[in-house]
């Protein structure tokens, strides 16, 4: 294992009772308050296990901020499509487009061995495009 790097086991361990500690440390906070703080801290979680807990501030700061803004934008789609404001072609083909964009995101802000170890080969089910890592 290299300097800085958390173990699977580890990784696990706090993922798995991160909810747990959250409703324990927040015992008047609604589930949406611990779910956003928990996504936040699930976030850190891998980062440190995935890129290392030596990982810059700066740069883990800005997986941060796309990830909220990734979050939200989907929070809207899903509600202009509950509301009917959107079709689901129309839901389809933006979600298309916000994983375009987080991929651009994250090709700007890591490496090409950074993005691998962060995110796979792929999306799930969404392969990265081999020529956009790392050249943008």
């Amino acid at each position: 294992m290299k300097a800085g790097s958390m173990s699977e086991k580890e990784y696990l361990e706090r993922l798995g009772g991160l909810f747990a500690t959250l409703k324990s440390e927040m015992p008047q906070a609604s589930d949406e308050e611990i779910f956003s703080i928990y996504r936040e801290r699930e976030l850190d979680l891998t980062i440190d296990f995935r890129l290392g807990t030596d990982f810059p501030e700066e740069r883990r700061q800005a997986l941060k901020i796309i990830q909220r803004q990734v979050l939200s934008h989907m929070e809207e789609l899903k509600s202009s499509l509950a509301s009917g404001k959107i079709s689901a072609n129309d839901y389809e083909q933006a979600i298309q487009r916000l994983v375009k964009q987080i991929k651009t995101e994250l090709a700007e802000l890591l490496s090409k061995e950074e993005m691998e170890a962060l995110c796979g080969q792929g999306f799930p089910g969404i392969p990265l495009d081999p020529n956009l890592i790392g050249r943008i």
